[in-house]
C-alpha cells in the first residue's frame, strides 16, 4: 500500500508495481502428461521467481505475489516499459522448457480504473506463434509518482471493468450498438496487425561512419525485425511486419525501434537510434496511410548522452537524425479464416505522402552561458 512519491535526480521518477500470481491453468508442456511448472516475473530489471508446483497441468494454484516500490524510469522509458510473465516446466537434465508468456505495459496498467488490472485470465503464448499454450490469471497495478494504492471498493469495481479498460466499445458489433442492445465486448476477436516500412532516409553518421539500420516491431509479445542494411545513409526496407492478435487484449501501444546493427567481431551491441509509439486502438479504428516520421536525438559530439543518463537529467533532442517512411492498419479475422504466425513479408509500393512547403521564421533575443567573445545563432532543418 501507500502513494507513490516523486524522485528527487532529474527526469527519473520512483513507480510501484505489484502483482499477484492466481493460478495457470490448461498448460501446454513439451510432450503428454503433467509437468513442474513455475513463473518467472521480469520487469525493468527486475526478476521473481515462484515455486515449483510438481506434476500439474489442468489447474495449478500459486497464489504468489510481490510488490516493487523503487522501479526507477523517466517518463519516456515508462511508456514503453512492460511486466513479463515466463511459465516454465522444470527440467532436471536441460534448460527449462518455456510454455508461453504473457506480457502488460505499465502505461496501459496505470490508465485501468484505480490503476490495477484485477483478476485477469491472460493466455500464454510462444513468440511469433498465435496459438495458446495456456493461460494465467494475475492481479496487476502500477502507480505513478503522487498516486495512491487502490482501496478495497475500487478493486470491486476493477474486477467488472473490460479486458480494454474503457476502450472496450472498439470491439462492439455497431449493428447491436444502433439497435440498442448492451454493448459487449465480443470474446475471442482476432486481428493481424499490419505495419510496413518502406524507407529510411537521411542517417546520421555515427562515430564517422553511417550505420546499419534495421527496424523492429513490438506488440502482444511479439517482435519481428526487419532486413538489415550496412553503412548507408539511406535504404529501402519495403518490408511489411506481420502480428497477430487475440482478445483479450492487455496493451495499447505498439512499439517502432530503429537500430543500427552491432558487430561480433568488435564485440558491440545493437544500438537504438530511436523508436516511436503507435496505438492498437487507433489502428484499429483508422488505418495509417503511409507517413514520414522524423527522427531526433542529440548530437554526439556535442552531448555527452550517457553521463547524462547516469545523472538521470532529461533533455530534450535536438539533433535531426533521419527520417522513416511507414503504414500501418488492423485486420479483423474472420470466424472461418486462420489467424496467420507473425511473419515478414514484402510491402506494396507505397504513395508517397504529399509533400508542402512551409516557412519557418525564427525570433532570437538572447544567448545566456555561452563561452566565448562573439556568439552567433543558425537556424537548420
Amino acid at each position: 500500500g501507500g502513494a507513490c512519491s516523486r524522485h528527487d535526480s532529474g527526469g527519473m521518477q520512483k513507480y510501484v508495481v505489484g502483482f499477484d500470481i492466481a493460478d495457470v491453468r490448461n498448460l501446454k508442456p513439451e510432450g503428454e502428461g503433467t509437468c513442474d511448472p513455475f513463473v518467472v516475473v521480469q520487469c525493468c530489471g527486475k526478476s521473481y521467481r515462484t515455486a515449483v508446483k510438481e506434476n500439474k497441468r489442468l489447474h495449478v494454484p500459486f497464489n504468489e505475489g510481490l510488490i516493487w516500490n523503487d522501479i526507477e524510469l523517466n517518463e519516456e522509458k515508462f511508456e514503453t516499459a512492460y511486466i513479463e510473465f515466463s511459465v516454465f516446466a522444470r527440467n532436471f537434465w536441460w534448460r527449462d522448457y518455456l510454455i508461453g508468456k504473457a506480457s502488460l505495459q505499465l502505461s496501459s496498467v496505470n490508465r485501468r480504473k484505480a490503476h490495477i488490472y484485477f483478476k485477469k485470465t491472460v493466455p500464454l503464448r510462444k513468440d511469433n506463434d498465435p496459438e495458446n499454450t495456456g493461460s494465467i490469471t494475475l492481479t496487476v497495478w502500477c502507480l505513478v509518482p503522487g498516486e495512491s494504492a487502490p482501496t478495497a471498493s475500487q478493486m470491486a469495481d476493477a474486477a467488472g471493468e473490460g479486458e480494454d479498460g474503457e476502450k472496450e466499445e472498439f470491439d462492439v458489433d455497431l449493428q447491436k450498438a444502433v439497435l440498442g442492445d448492451k454493448e459487449v465486448q465480443q470474446a475471442g476477436a482476432r486481428y493481424h496487425l499490419i505495419v510496413n516500412i518502406f524507407r529510411v532516409e537521411d542517417l546520421a553518421m555515427i562515430k564517422g561512419a553511417y550505420p546499419s539500420p534495421f527496424v523492429t516491431v513490438e506488440f502482444a509479445g511479439t517482435c519481428k525485425s526487419t532486413d538489415e542494411a550496412h553503412n548507408t545513409a539511406q535504404y529501402t526496407f519495403n518490408n511489411e511486419i506481420r502480428i497477430p492478435v487475440q482478445a483479450p487484449i492487455c496493451e495499447d501501444i505498439v512499439l517502432i525501434k530503429l537500430w543500427t546493427k552491432g558487430s561480433f567481431l568488435t564485440l558491440t551491441p545493437d544500438v537504438l537510434l530511436a523508436q516511436g509509439l503507435i496505438s492498437f486502438s487507433e489502428l484499429r479504428n483508422n488505418a495509417l496511410p503511409p507517413r514520414w516520421f522524423c527522427l531526433y536525438g542529440w548530437d554526439n559530439d556535442e552531448v555527452d548522452i550517457e553521463e547524462i543518463t547516469r545523472k538521470g537529467e532529461r533533455i530534450l533532442p535536438n539533433f535531426f537524425k533521419g527520417r522513416l517512411l511507414i503504414s500501418g492498419r488492423v485486420e479483423r479475422i474472420k470466424d472461418d479464416e486462420e489467424l496467420k504466425d507473425a511473419a515478414k513479408g514484402r510491402a506494396h509500393q507505397p504513395v508517397e505522402p504529399e509533400m508542402r512547403r512551409v516557412a519557418l521564421l525564427a525570433d532570437v533575443y538572447q544567448v545566456v552561458g555561452a563561452v566565448g567573445k562573439e556568439c552567433q545563432v543558425r537556424l537548420g532543418f
